[in-house]
């Protein structure tokens, strides 16, 4: 199942593609993994910071303090959800989960320079399509991919993958601009 995101107007012709969310689930068990991502975009380490946000500035934005990242993560890793959040940014995979205190960390793994040069060569003279997403231009969360990870309780548990039940449920209650793409504006324009 897949969902595309792409700016109304085209160029040269061609719908301009802004992302996509895409769910690949086992038919039998209806358990997947969410791969959701937002083309020409960046994820900086100052972002995981109090604060890290680029709409400081704008008092027409909501999220100001930079805290809607850390919450999301918490509410995918905590009971009863406990999926994994990863995230390919950057050149960097950024890995969410809980210290022994229970505190919510992020793990950063560089990522191969040879998958990003592979990636590039790829995408030279290539616009950007629904199905390919690049980790030196684009963000990419990937939430629930099987591993042994710290639970919310503090012990380590198999993290479990996202239902299909679930993700329908989300994409009807909580994404509005899914099911109703005229209910959220901003004042600046696509470039």
């Amino acid at each position: 199942m897949k969902i595309e995101s792409f700016h109304p107007d085209t160029v040269n012709g061609k719908r301009v593609y802004l992302g996509y969310i895409q769910f690949q689930y086992d038919e039998k068990t209806q358990d997947g993994v969410i791969h959701m991502s937002n083309f020409h975009s960046r994820l900086w380490l100052r972002h995981l910071s109090f604060g890290g946000t680029s709409k400081d500035k704008d008092k027409s934005q909501t999220g100001q303090h930079g805290e809607g990242l850390k919450m999301a993560v918490n509410v995918f890793r905590r009971h009863p959800h406990n999926h994994t959040v990863r995230i390919e940014a950057s050149g960097f995979s950024w890995s969410f989960g809980y210290n022994t205190q229970l505190k919510l960390c992020c793990t950063l793994t560089r990522i191969r320079p040879e998958r990003i040069l592979q990636e590039r060569v790829v995408a030279r003279g290539l616009r950007h399509n629904t199905e390919t997403s690049y980790v030196g231009e684009d963000v990419t969360v990937i939430i629930g991919e099987p591993k042994v990870a710290r639970a919310g309780s503090g012990e380590k548990a198999k993290s479990n993958k996202v239902n299909l039940q679930d993700f329908e449920k989300w994409l009807k209650e909580e994404l509005l601009d899914v099911n109703s793409p005229q209910s959220v504006r901003t004042a600046v324009p696509y470039r």
